[in-house]
C-alpha cells in the first residue's frame, strides 16, 4: 500500500471515493423500485432508499473533499456507471453487485458491501469475509474501504503539515452547504475548509457505513448532535432478521419491535437489464430509454453542482425534479413486459446517455 504524498495523488483517491459511493446507489435503488407500493415490504424498502440516500450524501462529502483542494469532480461519463454485474471500485472480488429485485440475495450482497472493516487489535463482532484490496487507477491497493480512507485521512494530515498554504483552496463557493442540500435521513453535509472539516467529512462517510467504534450505531448522535442510528450493515441486518435494532442492542442480537417481510409480494423484473438487448421501437426500449436519461440529467446536474453549481441541489430545484423523474420513469419499467419472457418485467440499467434531451430523440 502507497501512501499518499502528493496532491495529485490525493485528488486521484478523492475521485475514487466519487466512484466508489455512488457504484451502490444504482443496486440499492432497483431493489426499492421493485416493491410494489403499499406492499407489506414498505418498511424494508425505506430502509434501504434511507441507505441509498446517505450514500448520495457520502457522495457529495467526497466531492466537497475534492473541490477543497482544488480539484474537479468528474460524475456524467459513461464509465463513471459501472456496468452491472459488477465488482464494485473497492477492489472486491468475493462478489459482484447486480441491479436485482427485492429478494434474499439482493440484501446479503448489499451486506457485503457495507460488512464493518476489522477494528483495532482484530477483534471483529460480525462475520468478516477476506477483501483483496481496493485499486486506484494509479496501482494503490487497499485491503479494506476502511482502510482506503484511513489512507485519504494520512493523505490530508501529511499534506497540511508540508503544504499549509497550499493544500486547501481560499475560494468555497464551490462546496455544497448544509442549507443547500439537508439529507434528512440523518448525518450533515460538512463544508470543507480546513483539514479539521476535512477529517470530519471522512469520518462521517466512514461511521455511517461501518458503525462508530465496531457498534452497531453510526456515530450521528456524537458528531452532530441527532438521534442514534444504525449503521449500514446492521440496517440490512434488520431486513433479514424481521426485526429492528434498538437502544442498548449488541450487534447480531436486535431485540426491538419485529416487521413483515415477504420476498414474493415484488416485481419480477430483469436482472442485469440492457438497452443494447431489447428491440429498438419496442416499448420496453422506449420505457428503459426514458429511465436512462432521467438519470443521466440526474448524474449532469450532480456534476454541476459538484463543479460550481452548488445551488442546483436545493429543494425544490432541478436535482429533486430529476430524482423525481428516475423514479416515476422506474415505476412504468416495473409494469413494462421483458421481450419473450413470460412474467418478467424490465429493470432499470442505470446507463449513461450523453445527449440527455429525449424531445431531441
Amino acid at each position: 500500500m502507497m501512501a499518499i504524498t502528493t496532491i495529485e495523488q490525493l485528488k486521484d483517491h478523492l475521485q475514487s471515493a466519487i466512484e466508489l459511493e455512488h457504484s451502490t446507489i444504482p443496486t440499492y435503488l432497483t431493489a426499492v423500485f421493485s416493491i410494489p407500493q403499499n406492499s407489506v415490504n414498505e418498511q424494508a424498502g425505506q430502509i434501504i432508499f434511507n441507505i441509498a440516500v446517505q450514500e448520495m450524501l457520502h457522495m457529495t462529502l467526497a466531492a466537497n473533499l475534492l473541490n477543497a483542494i482544488g480539484g474537479v469532480p468528474q460524475v456524467n461519463t459513461p464509465g463513471f456507471i459501472p456496468s452491472y454485474p459488477a465488482y464494485l471500485p473497492d477492489g472486491e472480488t468475493a462478489f459482484e453487485a447486480n441491479l436485482m429485485k427485492f429478494s434474499p440475495e439482493a440484501i446479503q450482497t448489499f451486506m457485503e458491501i457495507e460488512m464493518p472493516a476489522s477494528q483495532e487489535k482484530g477483534v471483529s463482532q460480525v462475520p468478516r469475509r477476506k477483501r483483496e484490496g481496493l485499486i486506484l487507477a494509479k496501482g494503490d491497493t487497499y485491503p479494506t474501504i476502511g482502510e482506503f480512507y484511513q489512507a485519504i485521512k494520512d493523505g490530508f494530515i501529511y499534506l497540511a503539515e508540508r503544504y499549509p498554504n497550499e493544500l486547501f483552496v481560499k475560494d468555497s463557493s464551490r462546496q455544497v452547504t448544509p442549507d443547500i442540500y439537508d439529507p434528512a435521513d440523518g448525518g450533515e453535509v460538512i463544508v470543507v475548509t480546513d483539514l479539521k472539516t476535512a477529517l470530519l467529512a471522512i469520518d462521517e462517510i466512514v461511521e455511517q457505513g461501518e458503525g462508530i467504534h465496531d457498534s452497531i450505531w453510526n456515530g450521528d448522535d456524537v458528531n452532530f448532535h441527532q438521534p442514534e442510528q444504525v449503521a449500514h450493515y446492521y440496517r440490512f441486518q434488520q431486513i433479514v432478521l424481521g426485526r429492528t435494532y434498538q437502544a442498548g442492542d449488541q450487534p447480531n442480537a436486535p431485540t426491538g419491535p419485529t416487521f413483515p417481510v415477504d420476498w414474493s409480494q415484488v416485481y419480477n423484473i430483469k436482472t442485469n437489464t440492457k438497452l443494447a438487448d431489447l428491440p429498438q421501437g419496442s416499448p420496453a426500449y422506449e420505457a428503459l430509454e426514458e429511465f436512462n436519461f432521467a438519470y443521466s440529467k440526474l448524474l449532469n446536474t450532480l456534476h454541476d453542482a459538484f463543479n460550481g453549481q452548488p445551488s442546483l441541489l436545493a429543494y425544490p430545484g432541478p436535482g429533486s425534479d430529476y430524482m423525481s423523474a428516475v423514479s416515476k420513469t422506474a415505476a412504468v419499467l416495473m409494469q413494462t413486459p421483458y421481450p419473450g419472457l413470460d412474467g418478467v418485467f424490465v429493470g432499470p440499467s442505470f446507463e449513461y446517455i450523453a445527449a440527455t434531451s429525449s424531445t431531441n430523440k
